[in-house]
């Protein structure tokens, strides 16, 4: 595979940066739902719905893994960029590459974490109205 570098190690750096944003963001956001699920389970009026708030909580807690996970690689990539930029103009291919599987992997979490909040706002919304 021929990866071209088209782009600068400042605009690699650029977009790390917005990334550290969003993740910070998906943190955040997981943090926020945990919270909600927590209230929910400490109230537990709907015992029947006991199943489904465990699996929602699973699904949470996987999103944290794969949150924390992929800030480190954000982390990393963004280390590796910076050194590289003191060295030379141009990024390496290697980190090009990188990059843009970072952003892919990046837009997969985005539509992993949208999905699951739509699921688990739909679940208390149909069994918890009065939250």
């Amino acid at each position: 595979m021929l990866v071209t570098n088209e782009r600068t190690i400042d605009e690699l750096i650029a977009e790390t940066g917005i990334w550290k944003g969003i993740i910070q963001q998906f943190e955040n956001d997981n943090i926020y739902f945990k919270t909600q699920l927590a209230t929910v389970l400490s109230v537990g009026k709907n015992g029947m719905a006991l199943e489904q708030l465990e699996h929602f909580q699973n699904r949470f807690l996987k999103m944290d893994g794969q949150i924390t996970l992929l800030k480190h690689e954000v982390r990393e990539q963004c280390k590796q960029l910076e050194h590289t930029a003191t060295m030379q103009d141009s990024p390496e291919p290697l980190s090009v590459l990188l990059q843009q599987q970072l952003g892919k992997r990046i837009d997969v979490l985005e539509q992993h974490f949208e999905t699951l909040l739509y699921d688990f706002s739909a679940f208390l919304e149909e069994h918890f109205p009065t939250r």
